[in-house]
């Protein structure tokens, strides 16, 4: 039996909706041009008071795992029921993957 502990390599590190939404306000009014964001929508965002409209979601902790486990694991059959030399290994593995299972 083969067991195994597997984490992601590289993670980056993202930032919230309310930075975001601050970033891009910061990067239009470099440009001259005129903010995406209010500062109105600025506080929803940050108070997440309208998630429906103006979600704050942290995907990296909804969808993926910080880790995982896999298993292989064999059982070996050889005897005199079975003819010499025939060996019958059916194997067994399970690899769930660092993305997380939604259930509805």
């Amino acid at each position: 039996m083969q067991v195994g502990y597997v984490t992601r390599t590289r993670t980056p590190e993202y930032v919230d909706g309310y930075e975001y939404a601050k970033l891009v306000n910061e990067a239009l009014t470099t440009r001259n041009r005129e903010p995406l964001y209010s500062p109105n929508e600025l506080e929803i965002i940050r108070n997440n008071l309208d998630p429906d409209l103006y979600p704050n979601v942290d995907w990296m902790n909804l969808m993926l795992r910080p880790y995982t486990n896999n298993v292989n694991a064999s059982l070996n059959f050889k005897g005199v029921d079975l003819q010499p030399g025939i060996l019958y290994r059916p194997p067994i593995t399970t690899k769930a993957g660092c993305m997380k299972v939604m259930l509805h």
